[in-house]
C-alpha cells in the first residue's frame, strides 16, 4: 500500500540521506523479516539505494528499531514503552553513546511494523525528520476495522 515513489527533491534526498546512513534491527521473528524486507524495498523505491544494515551504533544517522525484549540498545534506553499497550510505538531521535540516531520503538514486534510504516510515510510524504518525538497508542484494543460493514452498523 506504500509505493515507496523515487524522491525527485534533491535537497530533501540529501537531507535525510544524513539521518538514513545504517539500520540497526535485532530479531529473527517474521514479523522482524517483514519488517527488513519492508525497509529494503522502502529504500530502494525512494532513495534509490541499498539499506545499510548494521549491529552497532558506530556513526551519526542511524536508525535503530525493535523491541526492549529484542534489543540490547533499545533496551539500555530503558524508554517508557509500558503505556503503549501493545500495539503502540514511538519514533524518537536521541543522542545514543553521542552519536545522533532516530529510534523507533515498541513492545511488540507488530507495533514495531506500525511504526516502521508511520516512519516510512513520513519520508515518502518528505517530512521534516531531524528531531522526531512521536508517540502513537491506539484507543482500541486492536488495529481491526470490518470493511463489511459501515461504521453506522448498517451494510
Amino acid at each position: 500500500w506504500l509505493r515507496y515513489a523515487s524522491i525527485e527533491n534533491k535537497a530533501y534526498l540529501q537531507q535525510i540521506k544524513s539521518h538514513l546512513n545504517q539500520i540497526i534491527l535485532e530479531g529473527q521473528s517474521p514479523t522482524t523479516q517483514i519488517i527488513r524486507k519492508e525497509i529494503q524495498r522502502a529504500w530502494k523505491g525512494m532513495l534509490g539505494t541499498e539499506v545499510a544494515w548494521a549491529k552497532n551504533l558506530n556513526q551519526n544517522g542511524g536508525v535503530l528499531i525493535g523491541t526492549s525484549q529484542y534489543s540490547k540498545l533499545i533496551n539500555a534506553l530503558q524508554l517508557p514503552t509500558q503505556s503503549l499497550g501493545n500495539e503502540g510505538f514511538m519514533i524518537k531521535t536521541l543522542s545514543i553513546q553521542q552519536k545522533k540516531c532516530i529510534v523507533i520503538a515498541a513492545n511488540t514486534d507488530v507495533a514495531v511494523l506500525y511504526g516502521v510504516f508511520h516512519f516510512l510515510r513520513l519520508i515518502q510524504t518528505q517530512q521534516d525528520i531531524s528531531k522526531l518525538s512521536i508517540t502513537e497508542s491506539p484507543k482500541l484494543k486492536l488495529r481491526i476495522l470490518n470493511h463489511w460493514d459501515n461504521l453506522n452498523r448498517t451494510v
